[in-house]
């Protein structure tokens, strides 16, 4: 299962590296619906501001700690202004992720505002912001219903060669099974 999803995320990325931008409000023409709630699934809402939730327990601390010294290494801090973007891209990406567990959702929320801040002040040659890309992937990837992990690694799959994450944080922050996805990800751009 976990080859066939690597094989499946690789051969998404090189499909939207053959197209000219990101596609807005949808995906290679996969309409994105709004989510009757926003902040479902194990996480809270609170005033309007980004909150993950993020419980999940692991032998290096919880997701939230891991995800946060990573953020404290980068020096990454949200401004209000960031919250409501990241918000808006959440709201797209859950719409289609209604299949995870809250566990799982709390994982991808996680890896959203990661990539997010690493990919901060990045842009595309269409001039869109770089993190549509990833949440390009991200969004076929869920469309195709694929684990919570094909998912974090696609938010993050570029984040090793434009940003100053590293494969090691990535492993520490999100497991051993996102980071292999990263590097073949990684391995097979390069190869380009």
């Amino acid at each position: 299962m976990a080859r066939a999803a690597v094989v499946l995320f690789l051969y998404c990325v090189q499909a939207l590296l053959l197209l000219p931008a990101p596609v807005k409000n949808g995906v290679a023409g996969l309409q994105v619906a709004s989510p009757n709630s926003i902040f479902r699934h194990g996480l809270r809402q609170g005033g309007g501001r980004w909150r993950p939730s993020l419980v999940l327990a692991g032998d290096k601390g919880d997701l939230g700690e891991r995800v946060q010294r990573l953020k404290d290494r980068n020096g990454w801090a949200l401004t209000d202004g960031d919250e409501a973007v990241l918000q808006g891209y959440w709201q797209g990406l859950q719409s289609m992720c209604t299949y995870l567990d809250p566990a799982q959702l709390d994982r991808v929320a996680a890896a959203l505002e990661v990539a997010y801040q690493a990919h901060s002040g990045q842009s595309r040659k269409s001039g869109e912001p770089y993190i549509e890309h990833p949440l390009a992937v991200t969004k076929i990837l869920a469309g195709l219903e694929l684990e919570s992990d094909a998912l974090v690694a696609g938010l993050l799959h570029d984040t090793v060669e434009d940003t100053s994450v590293s494969l090691p944080n990535i492993e520490e922050a999100f497991g051993t099974t996102v980071a292999r996805i990263v590097e073949g990800d990684t391995k097979v751009h390069r190869g380009r």
